[in-house]
């Protein structure tokens, strides 16, 4: 599959995530990181590299995408600027933001990148956490709906869902000060017993919908935002736990991420269910109770079967030849 879609796509694509705001990292392979991710981007041919913003007042030319992945510390006027000169130029995002009790906020609780998606790109990143009864844990959302996308199509068709652990809404903004407004989509949904809790407290007491206060289900975890004006595409999610390694091969879970790169970096034809990492493979788990089963069949039960067909066998030629 990989040497398929380097010789449909021999140009190089590079696909950079932000570094120095406690973003998930890329050479982590434990359970937090994002290794099996970048592994998963390389074999659709896209070359991944990490970005400082920090360092930089630059986006690189050669930049097919830009992906914030759960930033733990909130991005600077500065930053947000730069990110900014990049989508007017037509470029590709993803941005995976986390509730912000996982996040040290700025100034005043400040944070000018969420501010500037909302103002640039209608995107509202809400400021709580989605809380699904449907689930075996009430912090874990189940997606229960996909939106009209190219990232969803073949989701939805083979009736995969995807999980979000500990995530927050993020939907369509009041208003946006773009001339023309981008079209912004809900892409993930949960189903409508789920709510968005406001009160962070109650969160470890056992949280209850308070109507009028908390937001009322379905809650979309997902958008996407097609500029037409000059054709830059993003796709924004809730959550960031959602691709991590534990996550990553569980459910459509990181398919959902590698369709979201190729639908903002214009590869469509790329959008599909790819095959998962052969070098992966589930633990065999038995207990003692099964291994003595295993054992019991294969050292009594098969040579006594064996028996009794080679009598039967015998048996039958005998009668045969009477």
């Amino acid at each position: 599959t990989s040497a398929l879609i380097r010789l449909a796509h021999p140009e190089k694509r590079v696909v950079y995530f932000t570094v120095g705001h406690g973003e998930r990292d890329l050479a982590e392979s434990g359970d937090g990181g994002y290794s099996k991710i970048k592994a998963g981007l390389e074999r659709q041919n896209y070359t991944v590299q990490t970005l400082n913003l920090l360092v930089t007042n630059t986006i690189p030319s050669d930049a097919a995408a830009i992906v914030v992945a759960g930033p733990q510390v909130t991005y600077t006027v500065t930053e947000t600027l730069v990110l900014s000169k990049y989508f007017d130029g037509g470029g590709g995002g993803i941005f995976l933001i986390d509730p912000t009790i996982q996040v040290r906020q700025g100034a005043a609780g400040d944070d000018p990148l969420v501010d500037w998606l909302a103002k640039s790109w209608g995107v509202n990143v809400g400021n709580d956490v989605v809380v699904d009864p449907a689930s075996s844990r009430p912090d874990v959302a189940f997606a229960q709906g996909y939106g009209s996308s190219p990232i969803t199509e073949k989701l939805l068709s083979q009736n995969l869902t995807s999980v979000y652990p500990l995530a927050r809404s993020i939907g369509a903004a009041p208003t946006s000060s773009a001339a023309s407004p981008p079209q912004v989509t809900s892409l993930v949904s949960t189903g409508p017993e789920a709510w968005g809790e406001f009160d962070f407290n109650s969160l470890n007491s056992g949280p209850k919908f308070d109507k009028g206060t908390d937001q009322p289900g379905p809650v979309s975890l997902a958008v996407t935002a097609d500029n037409p004006s000059n054709k830059a595409r993003i796709v924004v999610f809730g959550d960031s736990d959602f691709a991590t390694n534990f996550f990553a091969e569980q459910y459509a879970n990181g398919d959902m991420l590698y369709n979201s790169v190729n639908w903002v970096t214009g590869n469509t034809d790329l959008i599909s269910i790819p095959p998962k990492d052969q070098s992966f493979r589930a633990p065999l788990d038995l207990s003692t109770r099964t291994i003595a089963t295993f054992g019991l069949v294969s050292l009594c039960v098969l040579p006594f079967g064996m028996l009794l067909i080679g009598a039967a066998v015998v048996w039958n030629r005998r009668t045969r030849y009477k």
